[in-house]
Order: structure tokens, then sequence, then C-alpha cells
């Protein structure tokens, strides 16, 4: 009887003329879910889900119930979610041990504590077991939001994986070591580190796992050039290949199809396990259930009803998976190869992978270009070549998971693998685009839908196919279009770094670079769509003001490199380099920059400073890099005018005096202070002076980056912190 109820279940519902209506038709729900995601984020976004909420209500109206319905869901489950995970301040935890992670000097550990998740950082390394219970105590550490614009905002990451804290721990204590499903997770790692090494652990761990924290850097360029790393998380590839094998092994020892089914899904299930439920494994895995149930039931649903269901099903139980890179990924892909099939379904099986590939790249640019901020327009020949190669590899690589002792010729295949990886990189024709914030990304994919709506309309779809690669080209010159004018403080680990942007593209003066931690400028750079420097300008040789010069050069048009006339680092010797000092002037476009130091030659390399002065906006700003109160004194007099300062050497006990605020009168000072906590920045006594004055102040340790704008005659100031 209970065997019975399913298929009786599903026949009842054959018949119910709802199912006839969503039949072919899911996809309208999944559309109207996606707008009111975007409107949910950004709320000028309603407007287009309320038109597409009226247009089911005027032309399907059983469908505009099922539409409120699942809105209804989704909306409050993301209520739910904003409301439960938020970052928490922690001193002690008590939770389950799901995930332990080695870094360099300590083990990540991840505990989960009823619906809430955190991060416990294990200096002693000390093994914990999968699933034991313990409880924590030690230090919070505060989880930053992005400190600079459209960078990479680690805290909201978090939150959406359900991480709301994190603490370094002081003590940790086992409370029980209960048997745990994640049991499987713990033995199948062991069991990979414990019979491989080297390429192979390195591989296996990729593609089993979906662990590519052993891929060296110079492997990860070579996937990222050749735009395989979908290949290296885990996704439907993997679990069709996989479910062939186990269905094919399993029909020839006779087993019958009932049996194989049950297999193939527990198989699946504990694969989820090892796997930590990636979204791409999840989504994969759920279509492989769904397409079972559909085929056993003659549910009669389409492959785009399947990946629709899955969708709107994984979104309402989770809706932060709206903000899963892997997740939209996937599906995007996912959606594209169905939509695509049947006009490739009768081409060769070469040819189907090429159209898919230039499809799939077409589809994910804003989000690839999001994270890489460049992609190799040809990678859609190499996903031909290794696709293919994968299908070979992949198999291979479950066969000797099975038989360790064919570890040895493994070997040869996956280094000859990277080999061949390092080598096609070499063909690399880089198209760099700026970052695709939400109404950028909106117009593009609009435009595909569009295209998707008139393919069959030769006409239009060559219109708006040309449309789309004029778009492109209008972002990859993105600055020209840029009407404001712009100063931009970065807040950085270590250092300073200040960008000046003339209206319309045509001045770009980068003063300073940081020390280099993460190329975090030339990354901003990248992202803002810069490709010219007039200017870089390294006020002098202190690895915290030109540690990421090189890198600059090396991948921007810089068209002149300054340096103090006393600087005696390499770049002072650089074919485009001017040296300047005192009474000197830098123009470019509407950009003039006065030098106002270095005067005299100092044994101190902070005293050898360029001090810069420049008009922008209606402001007078004046940049004393890190010149000492000394210093500042002789070259402030009456004469000159600064309303906006960015006070020297990060706003150091040395850096300003009551003199030069006494007659200077800022309206405004930037402290970039960094993040070093033992140089003890900004110094409360520098503070306490700026207060005296009333002088308004920005510093990027609470701040974090600060921009100035001036746009149609007014400036404005804003904080990245908000």
């Amino acid at each position: 009887m209970l065997v019975e109820f399913p298929k009786l279940y599903f026949l009842k519902l054959k018949i119910i003329s709802v199912y006839d209506y969503l039949k072919n038709n899911f996809f309208i729900l999944v559309m109207g879910i996606v707008f009111l995601a975007l409107s949910l984020n950004c709320y000028y976004f309603f407007i287009l889900y309320f038109f597409y909420v009226y247009f089911l209500y005027s032309k399907y109206k059983i469908i505009f119930r099922v539409f409120l319905f699942v809105s209804v869901v989704f909306g409050f489950s993301f209520f739910i979610y904003n409301h439960l995970y938020k970052v928490t301040e922690i001193e002690e935890i008590q939770g389950i041990v799901i995930e332990i992670k080695e870094k360099d000097s300590y083990n990540q550990i991840l505990v989960k504590s009823y619906f809430k998740k955190y991060y416990v950082y294990d200096s002693d390394k000390s093994p914990y077991r999968l699933g034991a219970k313990i409880l924590v105590k030690g230090e919070n550490v505060k989880i930053k939001k992005n400190q600079i614009a459209m960078a990479f905002n680690y805290q909201e990451y978090l939150i959406h994986q359900k991480i709301v804290g994190v603490i370094k721990a002081s003590s940790i204590k086992v409370l029980s070591n209960n048997l745990s499903i994640l049991v499987v997770k713990e033995k199948v790692n062991e069991y990979i580190n414990n019979n491989f090494d080297d390429e192979n652990l390195m591989f296996l761990r990729a593609v089993i796992l979906g662990d590519d924290t052993l891929i060296t850097s110079e492997a990860q360029e070579g996937i990222r050039i050749n735009g395989i790393s979908h290949l290296f998380a885990i996704s439907g590839l993997h679990i069709g290949l996989l479910v062939i094998i186990i269905n094919y092994l399993l029909k020839k020892i006779k087993l019958e199809e009932n049996k194989i089914n049950l297999l193939i899904s527990i198989f699946l299930f504990l694969y989820l396990i090892v796997t930590s439920f990636a979204a791409s494994i999840l989504r994969a895995s759920l279509m492989w259930f769904l397409f079972f149930i559909n085929k056993k039931y003659n549910l009669k649903l389409k492959s785009l009803d399947v990946v629709s269901i899955i969708f709107l099903i994984l979104v309402c139980i989770n809706p932060f998976y709206i903000y899963n890179s892997g997740f939209i990924l996937s599906f995007l892909v996912t959606f594209t190869i169905v939509l695509l099939n049947p006009l490739i379904k009768d081409k060769s099986n070469v040819i189907q992978i090429l159209y898919i590939s230039i499809a799939s790249q077409i589809v994910t640019l804003p989000i690839i270009i999001n994270f890489n901020m460049e992609i190799n327009i040809v990678s859609f020949l190499s996903n031909v070549l290794y696709i293919n190669l994968f299908s070979i590899v992949l198999p291979i690589s479950f066969l000797v998971l099975i038989f360790p002792f064919l570890n040895s010729i493994y070997n040869y295949l996956i280094v000859g693998f990277f080999k061949l990886v390092d080598f096609s990189s070499y063909i690399n024709i880089g198209l760099k685009l700026p970052y695709f914030n939400i109404n950028m990304t909106f117009i593009y994919y609009a435009l595909i839908a569009f295209i998707c709506v008139f393919y069959f309309n030769k006409t239009i779809r060559n219109y708006l196919s040309l449309l789309i690669i004029l778009f492109v080209l209008a972002i990859t010159n993105i600055s020209s279009f840029n009407v404001s004018k712009e100063i931009y403080f970065f807040s950085l680990y270590n250092g300073e770094a200040i960008l000046l942007t003339d209206s319309f593209n045509q001045a770009n003066c980068l003063i300073d670079t940081g020390d280099g931690k993460n190329n975090e400028v030339s990354n901003y750079l990248k992202r803002k769509g810069v490709k010219k420097l007039d200017y870089l300008i390294l006020t002098h040789n202190h690895l915290d003001h030109n540690g990421e010069a090189q890198e600059i050069i090396n991948n921007f048009k810089v068209r002149n490199v300054v340096v103090s006339i006393y600087d005696e680092s390499h770049f002072a010797y650089l074919n485009n380099t001017i040296k300047v000092q005192a009474n000197d002037v830098l123009e470019k476009g509407n950009l003039r920059l006065e030098v106002l130091a270095p005067l005299i030659k100092s044994n101190d390399e902070n005293d050898n400073s360029i001090v810069l002065r420049v008009f922008f906006g209606e402001y007078y700003f004046l940049f004393l890099a890190d010149a000492s109160s000394i210093v500042i004194e002789k070259i402030v007099n009456n004469n000159l005018k600064a309303d906006i300062i960015k006070v020297a050497h990060h706003g150091s006990k040395t850096s300003l005096s009551y003199k030069t605020l006494d007659i200077l009168k800022p309206k405004v000072a930037i402290i970039q202070t960094g993040e070093i906590k033992h140089f003890g920045f900004p110094d409360k006594e520098v503070i306490a002076s700026l207060n005296y004055y009333n002088i308004k102040i920005y510093r990027t340790d609470l701040d974090y980056s600060i921009k100035y704008q001036y746009l149609f005659n007014k400036s404005y100031f804003t904080k990245e912190n908000l």
C-alpha cells in the first residue's frame, strides 16, 4: 500500500487542471521569482515585478495564482533568513564540527549550532572528528564588509553561507563524539589523503571533493585563462558521468532497474554529504531524481520544466542561493543547454560542445567578469578540447580512487593534463571588462532574452546581436562616459593609494599603490574600467606606498611614472620616469598638480616625500604623503589654500601641528590609517587637534574607502561602510 501511494498521487496530479496549465510553463514562475529577487535587492526593480505580475493576471489567471503562492513562500523565506542570519560577536560557542580545513598557521573549523554556523580558528591544530560536539572559548574576530568598492564582500559571503560569527579559539573542549553521517565525508577525505599525494592528490581532491585549495597558483592561472574552472567545480557533468558509469556496471551484473535506481539514489545522497551539499551538486542530483520520477510516472514534464521546478524548490527552501555564484552559474548554464538543445541535437558531439561552450560563455559573461575581470574570448575552443578530455579523465579518476595501485600510471596522465593546461594558456586573447553592476547586468540579460524571443526573425536577431556587441564595447570604455570628477581614497591593509579621475576619462592619476596585498589597487582599477594612467606618482620609496607599483605598470598603460628627485628605487630609472621637486607642475587636461615638496634631501625617506596640491571640483586638496610636521610647516604659508587635506603618515604623532592647522584651517581631513594595530594609527593627539579646529574627519579604519565626487557643480563625500 505504501509503495502504491506515490504512484496514485502522481496519477492524480496529472489530471488536475492546474498541473495541465503549468506543464511547459514552469519557466514563467522562474522568471517572476528572478524579478522578485531583483526587486528585493534594488527596489526600483519592483516596477518590473509589478508589470510582470499584472501580465500574468491578464493572460494566465491560474498560473498567476500559483505564482502568487510561490512568491509568498519565497518572500517569507527571504524575510526569515535576513532576520535570522546576521553578524554575531561571540566569545563562546557550542556546536557540531561539520568541516575542517587546514591553513598554514591554523585549522579552520566550521561549527554548526542549530541553524547557524560559525568559523573557529584553532592555532593548536588539534585533531577533531566530524560530527563531534565541541565547546569553544576565545576571542571574537570582526567580520568586515568589503572596504573597497566592487570588491569581494566577505561579510555578505559568510552570511549567505549561514556563517554568522568567527572566533579565535583559546580553548576547545570535546563534549561528545557521537556517531554521525558526516563520518562518510571524514573517511573519504582520510582515504584520499592517505593513498595519494602530489599532483594526484591535488587533482582528485578537486574533481572528487570540489576542494581546489591544493591546486598551485600557476595551475589555477592556467585553468582561469583556459576558461575551464567549471570542470573543477563539481557539476552536472560529474553527476551525469557517475550515474552513467554506475548504471552501466550494475546492469552488467543484471541487477533489477528498481534496485539500480535505489543504489544510485543512495550514492547521490552520500556524495552530497561528501561534497557538503554544494549548490551545483544539489542541483544536478535533484534533477536526476526528478527526471527519474518524471519517467517512472510519465508526468510528461519537459527538461525546461524539470530545471525550473528544481530552481523554485531550492530558492524557496534557501533564498540565499540567489547570492551563491556556483548556484547562479550552474542554473544559467543548465537553462542555456536546455534551451539550445532543440537547435543542436542533430549535430555532432564536438559541434554540440562548441555551441554550448560559446552560448555558456556569452550567458555567464557578467558573472565571470565580476570575479576575474577578464575573459579569454577563445576559451570556447579550449572548452571543446577539455570537456572531451575530462569525459575520459574523470572516469579514470574514479577508477584510480577504487584501485589506488594504479597511482603511478595515473600520475603521468595528470602531469600531462596540467602541462597541456599550461601550454594552451599561452593562447590568450583577453577581453578586459569593468565590473557589471546590477543595471548593466540587467540590460545585458534583457538583450539576450530578446534575442531568444526573436531568434527565428533573422533581421531582428541580427540587429539585437549588433546591439549587444555595441553594448559590451561601450562597457569596455565606460570610464569615457563618466561625467563626474572623482578622488578615491583607498582603505588598504597597509599603506596608501589615492586615485584622481577627471570627467570623461580626460586624466587619471594614481598617487601611491599601498603594499600590494591581494593586488587590491590594480583590481579596483580593472573593475572601474581604468585602462591608462597619465601619472603614477610614487611619493617615496617605502613598500607601503609603492608595493603594487610594478603590478600596475605591467597591467596598465602608464604614461608617466613620477618619483621624488631623491628617490633611489628602480622606479627612478624607468624610461618614462619623471623626477620632481618643489615648484614643479604636472598637467594633463584639466588636472594641474603642484609639487610643494621635497624641498631638500633628507636622511629620513619620509621627508623626501612628494607633497602635492590640486584644485579639483570646487576645493583645493593637499596630499601630504608621509612628510613630517617639520617639513609641512616649511611648506605652509598664509598664501597656501587647502580645503581638504590628506593627513601625513597615516595620522602618526609627527604628522600634523597646531601651527599648520591654524594657517590652513581645512574643512575636511582624511586619514588613511591601514589595519596594522601595533602602529597605533591615528594618534590621539592628531585627532584632538583636528577636533579642536572643528575639522570633519574621515578615517579608513572606521569609514573604509572614501570617495569625493564632484557632479553638476556639487561636491559629495561617500563612505564604503555605509
